[in-house]
């Protein structure tokens, strides 16, 4: 992670994963209903699509210093809405990682998030016995799916791969949106 002098993938797991934002989500998480939580989902992933980097701050360093709060807030919201990676895709893209970088540092979080969310919710009681077949199946296709970005990201351009990236979010947040909003009809 990081471009020239920028910051080590070390310097960002120390100020990013560890995160007592977890707790604060599980605190709120049962407060929520599902059709809330949809539609917190939706506004993280637009609001990934509307932040953007000024041209006078692409290549500068996002202050290691702003990991802490950034990761205490995507901590809590990774247990509320589990799409950490659309926020923290537009917080790196301040690091000017290329696509190889970018997926690979996103699904290393990814699976930091996950890592923590499950012992937060071990700590509270969860049963996950009851959902071993789904978590095999998302094991699976976790599994599959990465070997199929090796295929396709070595084929796409990097402006390639940010376009599809923004629509296929743009279609998961219309998804979410459309789906919290009939549940209310």
């Amino acid at each position: 992670v990081g471009a020239g002098g920028g910051t080590g993938l070390l310097l960002v797991m120390l100020w990013f994963v560890p995160t007592a934002g977890v707790y604060v989500g599980l605190q709120l998480h049962g407060m929520m209903s599902q059709a809330a939580l949809q539609l917190v989902i939706a506004g993280f992933v637009l609001l990934s699509l509307l932040v953007r980097v000024p041209d006078a701050a692409a290549g500068s360093e996002f202050p290691s210093w702003a990991y802490v709060t950034v990761g205490f807030l995507i901590g809590g919201a990774n247990v509320l809405v589990g799409v950490l990676s659309p926020i923290l895709g537009a917080i790196l893209r301040f690091e000017r990682l290329d696509k190889e970088r970018m997926v690979g540092t996103l699904g290393f979080f990814g699976f930091a998030g996950n890592v923590f969310k499950v012992a937060g919710f071990a700590l509270v009681g969860f049963c996950f016995v009851d959902y071993l077949r789904i978590i095999s199946y998302a094991s699976i296709a976790a599994i599959l799916g990465n070997v199929a970005r090796q295929c396709v990201l070595g084929g796409i351009s990097s402006a390639g791969f940010a376009r599809a990236f923004q629509v296929m979010l743009g279609l998961l947040a219309l998804k979410l949106v459309w789906n919290a909003l009939s549940g209310l009809i």
